[in-house]
């Protein structure tokens, strides 16, 4: 209802993910996915969810509201920057000034917390990022809704910058705290 179509895509995943684990079968994900369907047509047809429906019909879908766009011409002037910013970024909110300068603008969002850490930061921030999920995804593998949490934020970091707004971060919290209960069953049984 917040009309946020990267939000709406990126839960997707996920919930596929969940049904396919608990229920082990792609039969039953066909089923979901019929109902699932169903209950779009229904509701593509009524007014409810009329703000979502608007902006997947407005023309900016293509580009993303020129998140593409902004992605394009910020990633090469990124490139065109000296080494060392190339490698240890340009500090706290370079990427906002970044994306400004290649789209034209003062201030612009990276959109994408991928590219927003990788100007502010470097690729050795971004190498660092990236290797906090792969830790995240090695000690959650068997965890059922840590694993769909880690998808929900790779997925929605690609065109929502979830982690500028303080309310990610409970997710993050989230997840770890699904380890610890992983863990703690784990040892509780054995």
């Amino acid at each position: 209802l917040l009309a946020s179509r990267g939000a709406f895509v990126a839960a997707l995943l996920p919930i596929i993910y969940i049904l396919y684990k608990k229920t082990k079968s792609i039969k039953n994900i066909l089923y979901v996915i019929a109902f699932g369907s169903i209950a779009v047509f229904i509701l593509w047809n009524t007014n409810i969810s009329a703000p979502l429906i608007q902006r997947f019909n407005e023309n900016t879908t293509s580009t993303g509201s020129e998140r593409t766009d902004i992605w394009e011409s910020s990633f090469q002037a990124f490139w065109r920057l000296d080494i060392v910013k190339i490698i240890f970024g340009g500090g706290t909110n370079f990427s906002d000034y970044l994306c400004g300068k290649a789209f034209g603008t003062g201030i612009e969002s990276a959109h994408n917390n991928y590219l927003q850490i990788l100007y502010d930061y470097g690729i050795i921030g971004l190498i660092t990022f990236l290797y906090v999920f792969y830790s995240w995804y090695k000690s959650n593998k068997n965890n059922i809704l840590a694993i769909s949490l880690i998808l929900l934020i790779a997925i929605i970091s690609m065109s929502l910058s979830p982690l500028i707004y303080f309310t990610f971060w409970f997710l993050l919290v989230l997840i770890d705290n699904q380890n610890i209960k992983y863990r703690w069953k784990k040892l509780k049984y054995q």
